[in-house]
C-alpha cells in the first residue's frame, strides 16, 4: 500500500532510513516520517550550514559546510562529529555522497587558501582517518565541486560550478574516465546502472552512457511537465524518464 508524505517547506536533501522511514532536511531541522503511514514522528534541530543527509537504519549522516561530516544517532537523538574539516584553514565541505552497500562516504572539501578542491573517502569504522582520492590543484573558486554521485560502488561523478562533469574510477583517480561540459551546472543528477541523467536549464535533460561517456539525444520535457527522475530500463526500454506534471489552469 502506498502512502503520501507531505513536507510543507523547501527540502534541501532527502534520504531513506532503512526500509520504513524517510528523512528530509530543511533549512534548520530534519524531519523523520514513516513510509507506511506518512506520519511525521521526529524532528531534529540543525543549523543552516547542513547541506546533505545520507540515511541508514539507526543513524543519519549529516554533511555540514562549515563543520564537516557528523552522524545523528536516531535512537538517542545525539549528534556526534564524525569527520571534521579545518576551521583554521577556512575549509568548506561543498558536496558529499554515500555508498550504502559498503558504508563509505565521499566528500569534497574546498580550501580557499591553497585554492584546491579535494575528494576524501570516509570510512565510518575509522572516520577521523580519511583517504585522499583526488586533489584538484589551483582550481578557480567557481570550479569547486558542487555535486557528486557515487555509482555502482566503483565510480564517482563530480560536477563543478562551471557545469563540467567528470567520471572517475575510484581505484584510478589520476585521470577521469570521461568529461562532459555544459554551459551551466545541472539542477540535479540522477543515475541508473548504465546512464547518468543531468537536469538542465530550459526544461531539458541530458543523458550520458556511464561506460563510454557517449551522449544520447537531449530530451525536452513538455510544457506541462518538468523532470522528476530516471528509472532503470528493461528489455523494451533503455531507461524511463519520470515527469512531474503541472495542472493546467
Amino acid at each position: 500500500m502506498a502512502s503520501t508524505i507531505s513536507f510543507h517547506a523547501p527540502i534541501k536533501s532527502i534520504s531513506f532510513c532503512g526500509s520504513s522511514n524517510i528523512a528530509a532536511l530543511f533549512e534548520n531541522h530534519v524531519k523523520l516520517a514513516s513510509t507506511t503511514t506518512g506520519t511525521h514522528f521526529a524532528t531534529f534541530e540543525m543549523d543552516q550550514y547542513s547541506t546533505d543527509i545520507h540515511g541508514c537504519e539507526d543513524y543519519l549522516y549529516v554533511a555540514n559546510r562549515k563543520q564537516g561530516m557528523g552522524v545523528l544517532d536516531l535512537r538517542t537523538s545525539t549528534m556526534l562529529p564524525m569527520n571534521e574539516i579545518s576551521v583554521d584553514k577556512r575549509e568548506s565541505m561543498t558536496s558529499s555522497c554515500y555508498d550504502a552497500d559498503n558504508d563509505i562516504l565521499y566528500a569534497s572539501v574546498w580550501n580557499p587558501t591553497t585554492r584546491q578542491s579535494r575528494v576524501d573517502i570516509i570510512d565510518r569504522r575509522n572516520p577521523q582517518i580519511t583517504s585522499n582520492l583526488l586533489t584538484i590543484k589551483r582550481s578557480p573558486k567557481d570550479q569547486m565541486i558542487q555535486k557528486m554521485v557515487e555509482i555502482g560502488g566503483d565510480s564517482v561523478l563530480l560536477e563543478d560550478r562551471n557545469g563540467q562533469c567528470l567520471l572517475y574510477d575510484i581505484r584510478r583517480m589520476d585521470k577521469p574516465r570521461w568529461t562532459i561540459v555544459s554551459k551551466e551546472p545541472s539542477f540535479s543528477i540522477n543515475v541508473t546502472s548504465q546512464y547518468v541523467c543531468l537536469e538542465q536549464p530550459k526544461n531539458t535533460v541530458r543523458v550520458v552512457r556511464i561506460c563510454s561517456g557517449d551522449e544520447m539525444p537531449w530530451i525536452s520535457m513538455r510544457k506541462n511537465e518538468s523532470f522528476c527522475g530516471i528509472l532503470e530500463g528493461n528489455e523494451k526500454q533503455k531507461f524511463y524518464i519520470v515527469p512531474r506534471l503541472f495542472k493546467e489552469h
